[in-house]
């Protein structure tokens, strides 16, 4: 099963050895940032089905700053790492990696309920607001178990990760297909036909993944 994994996460992160987390003498899959991003994405998905939060619309205000926030910086750190210009180590990759999963869970999960499901959501409240902060805050005890480098926690966090990678890019060509068959529902079978396309474009785009590494590691 690990070789599996280390397959689908290789394609879509560089997995260098000095950018991940190590536990009881094993790396995880993906590096710092991306264990971070799949896991945070996950986790906030859930947070946000298992709770009142999952009523809600897009997100607004001062929280839509703050989401918009979190992903320049997270873009910045990136091209900043990129050219040399910054140098972090692996929990500071994490936490950044974390916060982006988060907001982009953020904006997926209203998309997925509203949009695609075609369920009605509401407006948000203070309450709300408090909860959504709580699960922002929820995440850095998860960064502190995940940096502890314990080796039990090896196995659950590398599922977590490859979870919510694959989950991320099927939910993305979800709503993506349904977007293109929007028009379309009576004349296609709606129920089976997207899920469908979407995992044949999911497993395409790991292949695609994995034979771009290859070229460029070649070149």
């Amino acid at each position: 099963m690990l070789e599996v994994i280390e397959r689908i996460c290789s394609s879509v992160c560089h997995t260098l050895p000095d950018r991940t987390f190590w536990f009881g003498g094993a790396a995880l899959p993906l590096c710092a940032r991306c264990t971070g991003v799949y896991v945070g994405f996950l986790l906030t998905m859930a947070g946000f089905a298992c709770t009142r939060l999952r009523r809600c619309t897009v997100v607004s205000g001062k929280l839509l700053a703050l989401n918009i926030l979190l992903i320049v910086l997270f873009g910045a750190c990136g091209f900043a790492g990129l050219y040399g210009a910054l140098a972090l180590s692996e929990y500071p990759r994490l936490l950044l990696g974390l916060s982006f999963g988060f907001a982009i869970a953020t904006f997926a999960f209203p998309l997925t309920r509203g949009w695609l499901l075609g369920m009605e959501c509401r407006s948000w409240d203070g309450k709300d607001r408090l909860r959504f902060l709580c699960l922002l805050a929820g995440l850095l005890p998860v960064s502190l178990a995940i940096q502890s480098g314990w080796a039990f926690l090896f196995w659950p966090v590398s599922l977590l990760a490859v979870v919510g990678l694959i989950g991320s890019h099927f939910l993305a060509d979800i709503l993506i297909l349904s977007w293109l068959f929007k028009p379309r529902r009576r004349s296609i079978a709606w129920g089976a036909a997207v899920p469908a396309l979407a995992a044949i474009m999911c497993t395409g785009e790991f292949f695609f993944y994995a034979a771009w590494r290859h070229w460029w590691n070649v070149l």
